[in-house]
């Protein structure tokens, strides 16, 4: 990851932002977004929809597919 230092201005304009942030340049053109850090993490920011329902997620962390990093060794071992 690159880190870039914002000047203090900016740095109080994204703080105070509580959604995400289209980052534009002086000619509007869209160079990226900003999402502030707030509430716990592993949660989405507010406004952001999971395309799943909350059904859907749950059956997902219950179910394990793949293998244990364990397997995926032994077979690059036996190669």
């Amino acid at each position: 990851m690159v880190r870039y230092t914002l000047d203090p201005k900016t740095c109080q304009q994204l703080g105070e932002a509580n959604q995400a942030v289209e980052l534009c340049d002086g000619a509007g053109k869209v160079i990226g977004f900003f999402l502030p850090e707030s509430g716990p993490r592993g949660l989405p920011p507010p406004g952001l929809e999971s395309p799943l329902t909350a059904g859907e997620i749950e059956q997902r962390r219950r179910t394990s597919t793949g293998r244990t990093l364990d397997e995926i060794l032994g077979s690059l071992e036996q190669r």
